[in-house]
């Protein structure tokens, strides 16, 4: 692995809402915005895109496996499956050209095919009430047995990715890269289930990791695949989820937290991914040298909150939910395209923006106060020169506007100090000369 040269700073223009696949995808859109071959690649076969021509138009592999973003998603794939070998065959990434709103925005979309069909986790306590109830049903084996075999059945006839025996049928059904085009829902939804979760089956949570677990997988990652400051960046995007999770729940400990849909396969990869994609863009991701660190050169827009409620494993929940809410404080917001109601912000990008921001350096900085103070920061880009502009596109197609975030990247970055000074300069230019033409006009009137 190859260290890119480029030093660019990135900012996220969330107007309509961020999901950690939109992050990811406007990240590999920008790559074929770059005047250049991207480099610090390895030469391996790229995967191909897929092109989708509208709404429900036919699908046909794209020509441009040798393009920059066809590159990137190859390298991203190979460094996700080798520096995190646990996650070998459990997911498959695709892209595909879509198209938002009345304006028909052409944008790109990102999918991450999970073998669990992007499964959720049960909630807090349901695990622990499952089992007192198997304790006191025990004392009624008779009555039960005609319940298991009934449920036995449903698991067959709704289990189309996993096997409930055991890893080896497991291994067996392991994805191979793009072996499907179709989307999944998680782009805007942070409740869903897909119509089944399998809660109550302690062998269905095998795919869902805590943060130790994380942590753990990303520490061991060999750097050539998982650079230190990625896995760095990477862990702290989870331990803020964790302290969100934590803080809803009434949890002891960040350790002790289930993750529910952002443990799964398919957020791990959203969020390495995003990070990765970063680093090969040549995007400043900030250090850390002789105890003292440097922030990334990552900024973004006020994060609408959106209004209305969304349906989770935990209920009806208000828009924001919760622990998205929580990873919001801090950072500038707005109220979000009007007549749009549900979820705009997921918390996989909400946990991803606060780390690249800076947001989350406070808990490091005040470690004896509230994790929850904020660093000041500013929803707007900074003074810089475009280099190139990528847009990733969510799942869901509003009507009125298009459901795309806009990651644009940028060089020549200068400090507003600096502007104002040059401004002042300027000022007293041109009053210098205003004085220097009134002296001459005078000297004229006087001959």
């Amino acid at each position: 692995m190859n260290t890119p040269k480029n030093s660019y700073h990135a900012h996220f223009d969330c107007f309509s809402g961020a999901a950690g696949d939109m992050m990811l995808a406007s990240c590999l859109d920008a790559a074929d915005s770059l005047a250049y071959p991207l480099g610090g690649l390895a030469l391996f076969p790229s995967h191909e895109s897929t092109d989708v021509v509208g709404g429900g138009g036919a699908s046909s592999p794209s020509p441009s496996a040798t393009t920059n973003s066809a590159k990137l998603l190859a390298q991203i794939t190979h460094d996700l499956e080798n520096g995190m070998p646990e996650l070998k065959g459990e997911f498959a990434l695709s892209t595909k050209r879509v198209w938002r709103g009345m304006g028909r925005i052409a944008a790109r979309k990102v999918d991450v095919e999970s073998v669990y069909h992007h499964e959720a986790a049960p909630v807090p306590g349901a695990v622990e009430e499952s089992e007192k109830e198997t304790e006191v049903d025990s004392h009624h084996s008779h009555q039960h047995d005609h319940h298991h075999e009934h449920h036995s059945h449903d698991h067959i006839h709704h289990d189309h990715s996993h096997s409930h025996d055991g890893p080896k049928e497991q291994k067996s059904q392991k994805l191979r890269p793009h072996d499907h085009s179709h989307g999944h829902s998680h782009g805007h939804s942070h409740g869903h289930s897909h119509g089944h979760s399998h809660s109550h089956n302690s062998n269905s949570q095998s795919n869902l990791r805590n943060l130790p677990q994380i942590k753990e997988m990303l520490l061991s990652a060999p750097p050539t695949h998982i650079p230190p400051l990625v896995a760095s960046l990477a862990i702290q995007s989870f331990t803020e989820l964790a302290y969100a999770e934590m803080n809803t729940h009434g949890a002891d400990s960040v350790e002790s937290v289930h993750f529910h849909e952002v443990g799964a396969v398919d957020s791990i990869v959203d969020t390495v991914g995003t990070v990765l994609a970063l680093y090969y863009l040549g995007v400043d991701l900030g250090s850390e040298k002789d105890g003292e660190k440097k922030q990334c050169a990552v900024s973004c827009s006020r994060l609408p909150l959106g209004e209305g409620s969304v349906w989770t494993d935990h209920g009806l929940l208000p828009v924001p939910a919760p622990a998205t809410l929580r990873l919001m404080v801090g950072m500038p917001t707005c109220q979000g395209p009007k007549g749009v109601t549900g979820e705009l912000v997921t918390p996989t990008a909400a946990a991803l923006l606060r780390v690249l921001t800076g947001i989350s350096s406070a808990q490091e900085n005040n470690s004896s106060k509230s994790h929850w103070q904020p660093k000041a920061v500013i929803g707007r880009p900074p003074c810089f020169t475009p280099r190139a502009i990528g847009l990733g596109a969510g799942t869901k197609d509003f009507e009125r506007h298009p459901n795309v975030l806009r990651l644009i990247l940028g060089d020549d970055i200068q400090s507003q100090s600096a502007i104002n000074e040059d401004l002042d300069t300027l000022s007293d230019g041109v009053g210098a000369v205003g004085k220097e033409e009134k002296k001459c006009t005078e000297n004229s009137l006087l001959k």
